[in-house]
């Protein structure tokens, strides 16, 4: 499945921002995962190929059914690690404090759905089919974007034109898809579903903790609410709310999970001002 969701509030930082208006950004990625793939495509042919060879000299029947398992173990190996095969937005990790880990991410662009519902396991699967609806081709082009991670999820509700911060028990999430790197506002095709929009992220600082296991209101709710006591502790400015990052597909098992969450923390030079 990818947190920052542009929001309004009352902080210095926040009124800096709001004076640049944002034009042309794109989202850069990480290291390309090119190699990985390639790497994983070689393993997946020589080890099943190996495999039959060993048990075929005692059986040709036991070979070829002995490399048609590990073949198809591989395949759900790469299912179960597909995050590893996908671009995520580039950061600069600025330094790590304990648990928390603070980046710096530069601007992009978001595919966005607002869900109204208080459940946020609702949310998640709402928003991730509607979002994906737009991507695998439910555009004016009916262009298919490859897919990015994370996928995020606020707990608050976004204004069609301006966002504006709104209390978790409104009952509304936004989900957000990041799209794919080097593509901007202009260049990417227009939803088809009016409930899905395109937007630019301003450059932002963000605390991040990581975590795995269930996409749960209690799981996310817990390491939300560690994150913020952890952020206190150190001495971060805190701006918003926190947001949820979501790495892998739904299929993956809960323990392989790379989940997060994260919040948006002020400059340095602003939290001593």
């Amino acid at each position: 499945m990818s947190p920052s969701i542009h929001v309004e509030d009352h902080t210095k930082a926040a009124r800096g921002r709001a004076k640049a208006k944002l034009t042309g950004a794109k989202t850069v990625a990480q290291t390309t995962p090119a190699w990985r793939k390639v790497a994983f495509a070689a393993t997946a042919s020589l080890v099943p190929l190996a495999t039959g060879l060993v048990i075929g000299r005692r059986s040709k029947l036991g070979g070829a059914l002995a490399a048609g398992g590990v073949a198809l173990g591989m395949l759900a190996l790469r299912a179960q690690l597909q995050r590893l095969f996908t671009d995520e937005p580039a950061y600069t990790p600025e330094k790590r404090i304990g648990k928390l880990q603070v980046r710096a991410y530069p601007a992009r662009v978001e595919a966005t759905t607002q869900i109204d519902t208080g459940r946020i396991e609702d949310a998640l699967d709402q928003g991730f089919h509607r979002l994906a609806g737009f991507i695998f081709g439910g555009n004016q082009t009916h262009e298919t974007l490859p897919m990015t991670a994370p996928v995020t999820a606020r707990g608050e509700k976004l204004a069609m034109t301006t966002p504006v911060i709104a209390s978790d028990h409104d009952g509304s999430y936004t989900l957000a898809f990041i799209m794919p790197p080097g593509r901007d506002l202009a260049s990417l095709p227009k939803p088809i579903d009016k409930q899905v929009h395109l937007r630019e992220i301003p450059a932002r600082r963000v605390a991040v903790l990581r975590f795995a296991g269930r996409h749960t209101a209690g799981n996310i709710g817990a390491h939300e609410r560690e994150l913020l006591r952890l952020v206190t502790a150190t001495g971060l400015e805190s701006v918003g709310k926190p947001s949820f990052a979501g790495f892998d597909p739904p299929m993956t098992l809960p323990m392989l999970r790379r989940n997060e969450v994260w919040i948006e923390v002020a400059a340095e030079k602003d939290a001593r001002d």
